[in-house]
């Protein structure tokens, strides 16, 4: 995609990453909805906030290195992981544990929101 991110237009602590795979979250279907008040994103823009890439240009970053393969979710990026290539916040992004897949990585974001939702709520002795 020509209007994509390019290396030239990363800012500090921005990385440019290869999207190996991208999850479908319920952020991503309320905002293609257009009923996402805190985060709405103009049209058009690429869907896609969590995702498990390849780092390409780490950007002088001083936690990952280019070919780090991470996992990361940023919901406020116009430019979702639905594109083959997608700029990071190196804040948003973890190292993908080995044993974890690439789809697995990906959809992890989904999985803790859900895990914190429960745990929030659970007390000493609740079964």
């Amino acid at each position: 995609n020509h209007n994509g991110p390019k290396p030239s237009s990363l800012k500090k602590k921005q990385m440019l990453v290869k999207v190996l795979d991208c999850s479908i979250s319920p952020g991503d279907v309320i905002m293609v909805q257009g009923n996402m008040i805190m985060m709405h994103q103009p049209f058009p823009f690429v869907p896609g906030m969590d995702i498990c890439g390849v780092i390409v240009d780490d950007n002088f970053s001083t936690k990952f290195q280019n070919g780090d393969i991470i996992v990361a979710s940023n919901g406020m990026n116009p430019v979702g992981g639905m594109a083959e290539y997608m700029v990071i916040n190196e804040n948003e992004a973890v190292i993908k544990p080995k044993g974890v897949s690439n789809e697995q990585g990906a959809s992890s974001s989904s999985a803790i929101t859900a895990r914190n939702a429960v745990m929030e709520n659970v007390k000493h002795g609740d079964r």
